[in-house]
């Protein structure tokens, strides 16, 4: 049965819920923790790691389930088992032997335990932070060894021409997508079908939860699927500004300003 009182809040973290030097403001926090401590579900959704995602779930004292790597893996409490989209590691492979050292400069991928990555590269190294990580370096083709969760290309330049080079070669393949990051030089590869959105609907049904309950807050392209699929949809006012559109609402404060949680406010007030 649908707990009808009961709030379910889906959250975004860089950008969303992270100030820009990736804090998070103790107003937030308290008002996260004290939200749960009242019967509502918080919910991390991330494209960062499992690991950085318990990390600051850890900092706000929560123990909703959490959803990382944009939706393909999530994680509940009392041993239930996990949510879990991988890549085939074959896949991986032929496209990184197809693509580097042409449209791509490097790359990384990842499971629960290691990381895969032919070049050092700062900025990934910073989003996933590798500390505590079993972490190999060679040509991706030669040193997957499992299936992984998640596989990351930084692009050469001319930026625009690799993506469309690479939005070609994936016109041609069934099972798999490829999203750019923003205006970054960063594209994802993801099963067709599998995002923060999708795995969130599983959450939302675990947790019975109505769906008129559920807020969702993004800023960013992995976001997308997130504030088209529910009706409560807010957009972080600092996002990338196309994608405005994709919301319901867009919220009045930043992330530099506690717009999450002022949202919240807005809208539970206003029911």
């Amino acid at each position: 049965m649908l707990e009808k009182n009961k709030y379910l809040v889906a959250i975004d973290l860089d950008g969303t819920l992270l100030k820009d030097d990736k804090t998070i403001s103790k107003e937030s926090i308290n008002y996260l923790h004290q939200f749960e401590k009242e019967g509502n579900i918080v919910v991390i959704t991330s494209g960062r790691a499992p690991r950085s995602v318990i990390k600051y779930r850890n900092i706000l004292k929560v123990s909703g389930p959490f959803s990382s790597y944009n939706g393909t893996y999530a994680f509940f409490e009392n041993d239930i088992p996990p949510i879990e989209y991988k890549l085939n590691k074959d896949f991986v492979k032929e496209l990184y032997k197809k693509v580097i050292h042409k449209e791509v400069y490097s790359v990384m991928a990842e499971n629960l335990n290691t990381i895969y990555y032919d070049l050092e590269n700062k900025d990934l190294k910073l989003f996933f932070e590798p500390t505590g990580m079993n972490v190999i370096e060679g040509d991706i083709d030669k040193i997957l060894d499992s299936d992984p969760y998640v596989f990351i290309m930084q692009l050469n330049e001319p930026l625009k021409e690799n993506q469309d080079k690479l939005r070609e070669i994936f016109k041609d393949i069934p099972d798999y997508e490829i999203r750019f990051w923003n205006e970054s030089s960063f594209a994802e590869i993801y099963q067709k079908g599998v995002s923060k959105a999708s795995t969130l609907e599983k959450i939302v049904e675990f947790c019975r939860v109505n769906k008129e309950n559920v807020l969702v807050f993004g800023d960013a392209e992995n976001d997308v699927e997130l504030l088209e699929s529910f009706e409560n949809s807010f957009f972080m006012c600092n996002g990338y500004k196309p994608l405005a559109k994709n919301a319901k609402y867009i919220t009045k404060k930043d992330n530099n300003h506690n717009g999450v949680i002022s949202s919240i406010q807005e809208f539970i007030k206003s029911k």
